[in-house]
């Protein structure tokens, strides 16, 4: 038996039409953007169960105070307009300080659970990322594509 002591890292397929952000640095607090354009994905009208793939390339953490909140959001509008969107999945990295973690969490692969469901039966049809930004110096580059169960 050999030993090594590479790791494995997971691998989700890929589909252009589930891609919610492509790689760019944001400073502030925004929705995810492919090609410089704002991105909403229609999941249909059914049930849509899956993960969200964040693969975080840069985290900055160099005041000490930065924290980034990434949430799927879905709503039943594909502009997001009327104040009507959930926030079904979030995940939170940044400063040890600010996330109340015991080490900074800045950049690696996440897999956020996330579905389509309100309540009872009740589908949201579109789908977004939105990053929310703390801090003094915040930045964050990340790709975020969905990958249906």
């Amino acid at each position: 038996m050999r030993y090594t002591s590479a790791k494995s890292r997971p691998t989700a397929p890929f589909d252009a039409d589930l891609e919610f952000r492509d790689s760019y640095a944001a400073t502030s607090s925004a929705a995810a953007q492919v090609d410089s354009a704002a991105r909403v994905v229609d999941l249909g009208t059914g049930r849509f169960e899956g993960k969200m793939i964040l693969d975080v390339t840069a985290c900055a953490v160099d005041g000490g105070d930065e924290a980034y909140t990434i949430g799927v959001q879905i709503s039943d509008n594909s502009d997001f307009s009327t104040g009507s969107e959930w926030e079904v999945a979030k995940l939170r990295i940044g400063d040890a300080a600010v996330t109340d973690g015991d080490v900074d969490t800045t950049t690696g692969r996440f897999e956020l659970p996330f579905n389509n469901v309100v309540s009872d039966g009740v589908f949201k049809r579109y789908a977004r990322i939105y990053t929310t930004h703390v801090g003094s110096t915040s930045s964050i580059t990340f790709t975020a594509f969905a990958v249906p169960n």
